[in-house]
């Protein structure tokens, strides 16, 4: 009995690696419309970047699985080993080139600033003074600490928070200026009576997939991921996705 449960277990185990060896275990943040987000009415994830990488995934030969975490957790989690690939409007950033590694870039965006009042900047400097509403762990989040840490001059307060829904009610009650995000997404709240602007001196951001260290399926991903920027797939997507704003309200 005792040889049969082991050879039972090890048969078990042997089945779980086979099924997760053919998984490809993607890791986002569902709060980030047109990029991801849930579709209520039928309790999956939808948009921009989950259609590219199902995409990716079916060239692969593989199944996919989705895991709907918090964005500032991503990178600690891919690390951890509890996914193959992260993708979440993520910008490429010298501290986190250090963690993770990155495919190619899929799609540009500018830094936007998102408001109830009027606010005239073209850059994050000439928010000096302000109190900024900023993604936990997104790449404004580290640009606006960076900022604070190398000009004692620029003083503004800022309020990190993991989901943009959570920074839009902010913002709504005038606890925050205004919120920096990305052109895209700021769209999507303007028809809630917001303000957005493109802060057109800022650096552009280029959103791309990214990797544990090493990891063993990054080339035959990126080289799929090429494959559909030269077929027009990914340009598809942009018109399908990013050319008009969703009908969707702050979480």
């Amino acid at each position: 009995m005792k040889i049969f449960s082991l050879l039972l277990i090890f048969a078990l185990g042997a089945c779980d690696s086979k099924k997760k060896e053919n998984t490809l275990i993607v890791l986002t943040s569902a709060d980030n419309p047109p990029y991801e987000f849930m579709d209520t009415q039928n309790n999956k994830i939808v948009g921009f970047e989950v259609d590219l990488v199902d995409e990716i995934a079916r060239r692969m030969k593989m199944e996919i699985e989705f895991k709907d975490i918090s964005f500032s957790t991503i990178i600690p989690a891919l690390q951890s080993g509890k996914g193959d690939v992260a993708m979440a409007a993520i910008s490429k950033t010298p501290e986190r080139a250090q963690a993770v590694d990155f495919s190619p870039g899929y799609h540009e965006s500018i830094p936007t600033v998102l408001s109830k009042e009027q606010i005239n900047a073209r850059s994050y400097k000439d928010l000096n003074n302000k109190k900024i509403g900023v993604q936990l762990g997104s790449a404004y989040d580290i640009a606006f600490k960076n900022l604070i840490l190398e000009d004692p001059n620029f003083k503004v307060q800022i309020t990190s928070l993991s989901g943009f829904g959570e920074l839009v009610q902010e913002l709504k009650k005038g606890k925050i200026d205004c919120i920096i995000t990305e052109g895209v997404v700021a769209q999507n709240f303007v028809k809630d009576g917001l303000l957005s602007m493109p802060l057109m001196d800022q650096q552009i951001d280029s959103y791309c997939a990214i990797f544990p260290k090493g990891s063993i399926i990054s080339d035959k991903f990126n080289k799929i991921l090429d494959v559909l920027k030269k077929e027009g797939f990914i340009d598809r997507l942009i018109q399908k996705w990013l050319a008009t704003p969703i009908k969707m309200a702050a979480k």
